[in-house]
């Protein structure tokens, strides 16, 4: 292949489409993330498990790294894997919708 002229052109050009493929894809890979057998999508900084309103005035608040938070934690494998998304996190856990803040 030619490294000047329309062939190297159009090998950049590829190449560029493939690494735009490559970041796409990492960046779905962070958006959204199935733990615990649910599915949740980062917005706004907060993982959302699907199917919970993050508005709703029925969320319990639990601040980070605070006693109710490590109460929580120790609820069971399952809650200590959807805590482990990140710091702010709103979920539904035994009828309980939690949101824990920083």
């Amino acid at each position: 292949a030619s490294s000047s002229g329309y062939g190297a052109v159009m090998k950049s050009s590829t190449q560029q489409k493939k690494m735009e493929a490559v970041e796409q894809d990492e960046d779905m890979l962070f958006i959204h993330k199935n733990v615990a057998g649910r599915a949740f999508t980062l917005k706004d900084g907060i993982w959302v498990e699907h199917g919970v309103d993050a508005q709703s005035k029925k969320i319990i608040p639990v601040k980070f790294m605070e006693k109710d938070y490590i109460k929580l934690l120790n609820k069971s494998n399952g809650v200590k894997k959807i805590l482990a998304l990140g710091i702010e996190v709103v979920f539904e856990w035994q009828g309980k919708v939690y949101k824990v803040i920083k």
